[in-house]
């Protein structure tokens, strides 16, 4: 071989053995991380399976003491049967369990004490319910308590299946740090046949610091990810609980936390359905959540109606939600999401709501007024009772139909709609908010008053309108009849004022005729001195002059009736009056022999008002205590308290009882017969009186007296109200 061909040769050896080098790390590089999964696998089966088994035996512990709780509660033997098939099913448990912990060392002397432990208590629960009598009416002693005893045992129980995962997650991170070190070994070989194939350590050098800083820079992009994630699954309104594909939880936010009872740090690992208990609300029986029908078909799962979750201390909520779930970025499955809340409140909340519209409801439909309620269209949406009895469709009939077209007579209907549009339009109402009368039209075409108020129901979008009517046709009818009667009594009225008018005139002439030659013959036979015939005279003129003020009397009270009597006021002196009235009252008190005096208090001063019905209304009261006192006192005492004058008549005679001071508003009242047939009746005086103080802005009252005739009192201003 030439010289050129053993360089050659040199060369290329060289140049293959950095090669061959490299291709053997490859190998190793593949062919480790294969064995390294393998045995990973062997390890998560190994510790699934033991798990599994741990789960069997405490469904079995439990059925057992649910079957034992449930016969000595009830009597019935089907439990006894259940308990049997449970005591059975958990002695297989427990070989399944011991046999599948028969390769840990560090498990199986664990599990050959729990199992000890747990065929004791099986054992115990047995002659228990061995002392169980099925016959009728026997007494049963309750179940024994071995709380304890079987917290202990679960408690183990959880011990082994933690144990279990533990031995597997370390030999796990055993494999992957022998695994990580080989590689390390492997990719430096790797990196020296790499450098002597190229022959430069530079470029490699190069790219692998490149390398290094991208796999920093994403470890750092996914922590802070990470990060985002979970402060966002705890930031949110919802409990969230995460799970891988075996059903085992992964995370728990705070709000699942709270409704559970379970911290994260002790969920995590477990099984869901031990941290998430759910229940059926209506049942009560256990209910599983839809995460394995999730894993199997890959879809979104609602959470089923009516389910409740309870935490470790036995409280339930009423909950709402679903499952769904999570994918790779291959798009393969790593889990579950299980995303629920707390539908108390929104329960109560609806409950609430209900519970007003049946209110509402009520309220509307006990209504003695229509309730009419109309959309931002016009048509009805509510019609109560009242208005089916007053427009005379019933509630099927007038539910969106146009308002208008049922009850707005066709003469109103343009009017109606045109007001409605521009309220819609630029919220400008005519009749909106208040009260009004109109003319309503009922089934048929009849129409009649009523009277109507709109409202709009605030908070409602688009706008809903609440309508009330009544029916005012018997107000209506009953108005006219009392604006009929006025009228009537008006009329009535005037023809009597009239009729008195005429009928005081007619009998004035004949009256002044009689007085006047009566007069006339008495001077006559006074002159001629027949003594025997003046008393007769005298009466005669006695009877004319009091017939004529009783025509005066029926005159005035006519005028006073028909508003025609005017005020004059003028200002006087007080004294001065009673000197007038002590002169034209002396002749009346003296007819029936009686004794007048004016008694007068101090500084009375003057008034402006109508001095001649103050006389007037003076002289009615003396001349009344004159005509039903004989042989008496009667005193008219005057007083003055601030502007306000008072004129008591003492009337010290039986004259009217104590109980018809009231008859003052009577312009006929009498007292009694006796006093009618004995004395007369008290004519108009009084009423006139009465009224003549009230045109003078006084009043004329009585005072009952026990055993004696009433006391009157005039009360007057010193100064009369203006006209008006």
């Amino acid at each position: 071989m030439s010289d050129v061909a053993k360089e050659f040769s040199g060369a290329l050896q060289r140049a293959l053995r950095p090669l061959l080098i490299a291709l053997v790390v490859v190998a190793l590089f593949i062919m480790l991380p294969l064995l390294a999964q393998a045995n990973y696998e062997h390890g998560t089966t190994a510790a699934n399976i033991i798990e599994a088994r741990v789960v069997n035996v405490e469904h079995k512990i439990a059925d057992m003491e649910s079957a034992e709780r449930r016969l000595f509660a009830t009597g019935d033997a089907k439990h006894k049967d259940e308990f049997d098939t449970a005591a059975s099913g958990l002695t297989k448990a427990v070989d399944d369990l011991a046999l599948a912990t028969a390769g840990t060392s560090s498990l199986k002397g664990k599990v050959d004490d729990l199992k000890t432990s747990i065929l004791a208590w099986s054992d115990q629960s047995k002659a228990t319910v061995g002392t169980w009598n099925p016959q009728p009416g026997a007494t049963h002693d309750n179940a024994t308590d071995d709380t304890a005893q079987r917290e202990s045992i679960i408690s183990g129980l959880d011990a082994v299946s933690t144990s279990a995962a533990t031995s597997a997650e370390k030999a796990a991170t055993a494999e992957h740090i022998t695994f990580a070190f080989i590689i390390i070994i492997s990719i430096g070989v790797l990196a020296y046949a790499l450098l002597r194939l190229f022959g430069t350590r530079t470029t490699l050098s190069a790219l692998f610091n490149d390398a290094v800083n991208s796999r920093d820079g994403q470890i750092e992009i996914l922590q802070k990810n990470r990060a985002l994630l979970v402060t966002t699954m705890n930031s949110i309104g919802d409990a969230l609980v995460a799970t891988d594909t075996s059903g085992r939880i992964t995370f728990m936010n705070p709000i699942a936390e709270k409704m559970t009872g379970w911290q994260e740090t002790d969920a995590v690992g477990k099984e869901v359905g031990r941290v998430v208990v759910t229940t059926n609300e209506k049942t009560q029986d256990k209910v599983d959540l839809p995460i394995a029908q999730v894993l199997k078909n890959n879809i979104e799962r609602e959470i089923p109606a009516n389910i409740l979750v309870a935490n470790r201390d036995g409280v339930t909520k009423p909950i709402a939600g679903h499952a769904v779930p999570v994918w790779n970025d291959g798009g393969g499955i790593n889990g579950v999401a299980l995303v629920f809340r707390d539908i108390t409140e929104k329960r109560g909340a609806r409950e609430a709501i209900r519970t007003s519209e049946a209110h509402k409801e009520a309220i509307i439909e006990s209504a003695l007024e229509c309730v009419i309620m109309m959309d931002n269209t016009g048509k009805v949406i509510e019609f109560n009772n009242a208005a089916e009895q007053t427009f005379g469709y019933i509630r099927s009939e007038a539910l969106g139909r146009p308002v208008a077209d049922l009850i707005v007579p066709p003469s109103l209907r343009e009017r109606h709609t045109q007001g409605f549009q521009r309220y819609l339009q630029t919220g400008q109402a005519t009749i909106l908010g208040k009260r009004v009368e109109m003319t309503g039209m009922r089934k048929g075409g009849a129409e009649i008053p009523i009277e109507l108020a709109i409202t709009q129901v605030p908070r409602q979008e688009p706008p809903v309108f609440a309508t009330f009517i009544r029916d005012i046709s018997e107000r209506k009818a009953a108005e006219a009849a009392l604006v009929a009667a006025k009228d009537a009594a008006l009329a009535e009225s005037q023809d009597k004022s009239l009729f008195l008018n005429n009928m005081s005139d007619e009998l004035r002439t004949p009256l002044n005729a009689v007085i006047g030659y009566s007069e006339m013959l008495t001077e006559e036979i006074n002159e001629r001195r027949p003594a025997d015939m003046v008393p007769d005279l005298k009466k005669i003129n006695d009877a004319g002059r009091h017939l004529l003020m009783l025509v005066t009397d029926v005159l005035d009270l006519s005028r006073i009736e028909a508003g025609k009597m005017e005020v004059y006021t003028d200002t006087f002196e007080v004294t001065d009056l009673l000197d007038e009235v002590t002169n034209a009252a002396k002749p009346f008190a003296e007819r029936n022999q009686n004794r007048f005096k004016v008694t007068v208090g101090a500084n009375l001063g003057t008034m402006l008002s109508d001095r001649m019905k103050i006389r007037q209304s003076i002289l009615y009261l003396v001349n009344n205590a004159s005509k039903f006192a004989h042989e008496r006192d009667l005193e008219l005492q005057v007083s003055r308290t601030g502007n306000t004058l008072q004129f008591k008549m003492a009337d010290l005679s039986p004259g009217i009882a104590d109980d018809t001071t009231d008859q003052l508003a009577d312009a006929f009242a009498t007292s009694n017969s006796t006093s009618t047939i004995r004395f007369g009746g008290h004519g108009l005086g009084l009423v006139i009186a009465r009224h003549l103080c009230e045109m003078l802005g006084g009043t004329l009252k009585g005072e009952r007296q026990v055993g004696h005739s009433p006391v009157y009192t005039i009360t007057l201003p010193d100064k009369a109200p203006s006209k008006k």
